[in-house]
């Protein structure tokens, strides 16, 4: 079966944090929440190989980008907490919402012609 229309969106997999973002400015406990990840939906949803779809895996951390967020609603495109409310940066080291914007748009923001064309802006195609 060929799907060439479908497009498999994945956007939880990626452990990858932006550059903009100091590691050092993160939670201590951020290792145990980035545990919260989709680990492997990358390839737990990975239908290439019997449909020939075609596949965008979006590379970032959700807890730093969320790709599943209006990316003008900071809040939740660029959060601050976890899902469960734990703080993903260290106290008075969050990043500021400029910052936060800066993040939103230049790794979320999708034109119509990125799809259209099999691109992705801050995400790989595959």
């Amino acid at each position: 079966m060929i799907l060439r229309e479908l497009l498999v969106v994945i956007p939880h997999s990626g452990i990858v944090i932006p550059s903009e973002i100091p590691l050092e400015s993160l939670n201590e406990k951020f290792p145990a929440l980035v545990q919260n990840v989709d680990w492997y939906t990358n390839w737990l949803y990975d239908f290439r190989d019997f449909l020939d779809n075609k596949h965008i895996v979006f590379p970032y951390c959700s807890l730093i980008l969320e790709a599943n967020r209006h990316p003008d609603i900071l809040e939740d495109c660029v959060p601050l907490s976890d899902v469960r409310g734990q703080p993903i940066y260290k106290e008075n080291q969050q990043p500021n919402d400029e910052l936060r914007q800066r993040l939103s748009d230049k790794y979320l923001l999708l034109s119509q012609d990125d799809r259209r064309d099999d691109r992705c802006r801050g995400g790989f195609s595959f």
